[in-house]
């Protein structure tokens, strides 16, 4: 899916601060994390990550400090 989308305000302040935090470097890969996160939270998609899916959580697990989550597996359990 392709998408246009134009964030103001407190939207823009969050993404803003989640790559000057270090939690992403692109706009995207925080919006990216940000449904990881309803995903959590609600339990939505309860079924196997894609290749693509698979991909991200292996940069985002290769950009945490060591110890947070030793595969990646430990870290799609802790998600579900």
């Amino acid at each position: 899916m392709n998408l246009n989308v134009q964030f103001a305000g407190l939207t823009e302040a969050i993404i803003e601060d989640a790559i000057r935090n270090g939690l992403a470097k692109t706009k995207t890969e925080v919006l990216r994390l940000g449904l990881f996160e309803l995903k959590n939270k609600y339990h939505l998609a309860e079924g196997e990550p894609t290749v693509e899916e698979r991909k991200l959580l292996a940069k985002f697990l290769n950009s945490l400090k060591k110890g947070d989550y030793a595969t990646e597996k430990e870290l799609w359990t802790a998600l579900k």
